[in-house]
């Protein structure tokens, strides 16, 4: 509505003044599009409080960077619950997650979740050996009907009928802060252009991993960045049209 109510070029008397009636209609405006800002973002407060924005979204991915307050935490629980979009969760809402066991129950079938160690730590508990530890993300997996990316040296994938992949591309390079969230965008973006949430997750993170070995041959490995990844996203997509 802005564009309704600021006003344009302004009538100026002798010596460049405003003319008193352009100056009232200008002050007049200014009233009326204070008044329409103001219902805006009340409008927009309202929605934001109601959790759920009610949006037929398709694809939802989230988690990177929305904290662990209890407002984030009622917003997280009316998407799970209300929402019908295919979902990729990481970070702080697998954290949130771990920390509140009825948002386990309410995931939707096929969710997608792509937690490093420590955070999958919290979701399960701890385990004394890597046999526990692919049995505990196997039986998470068949109990809540999700997929599991555990991410690590060889990322495992675990799918909701029981069955583990494991991963041959990557390198060190990637315990960089932010590359996490490179993947959780890249499965997200496959599944918006139409992939299966096990096709999407087995290709992205398969693609993860080889755009930072594509960038390691240039690169020292320490120094590395999450933005590489995705710089080195194009050389994948090329190479696997191929």
């Amino acid at each position: 509505f802005a564009s309704q109510y600021l006003p344009a070029t302004v009538p100026l008397a002798e010596q460049g003044r405003a003319t008193k009636g352009a100056a009232d209609g200008l002050l007049a405006k200014a009233y009326l599009y204070q008044e329409k800002w103001g219902q805006a973002k009340a409008q927009c407060e309202a929605v934001i409080n109601s959790g759920y924005y009610g949006l037929e979204y398709k694809v939802i991915a989230m988690g990177p960077g929305i904290g662990t307050s209890a407002e984030t935490k009622d917003y997280l629980q009316s998407v799970l619950v209300s929402s019908r979009a295919q979902m990729v969760i990481d970070a702080d809402a697998i954290n949130l997650i771990a920390t509140h066991a009825q948002l386990k129950e309410q995931l939707p079938k096929n969710t997608i979740l792509t937690p490093h160690p420590k955070e999958f730590e919290r979701l399960v508990g701890s385990w004394k050996n890597e046999s526990e530890k692919l049995d505990r993300l196997t039986d998470f997996c068949q109990k809540h009907h999700v997929i599991c990316l555990l991410k690590g040296a060889h990322t495992v994938m675990a799918m909701p009928d029981g069955k583990l992949w494991f991963n041959s591309s990557g390198n060190p390079g990637m315990a960089t802060a932010g590359s996490g969230d490179v993947l959780t965008g890249i499965i997200g973006g496959l599944l918006a252009k139409g992939y299966s949430p096990k096709e999407a997750s087995l290709l992205g993170v398969y693609a993860h991993g080889f755009a930072a070995d594509i960038k390691i041959q240039a690169l020292s490995q320490p120094y590395l960045l999450a933005s590489d990844i995705i710089k080195g996203l194009n050389s994948v997509w090329k190479t696997m049209e191929k």
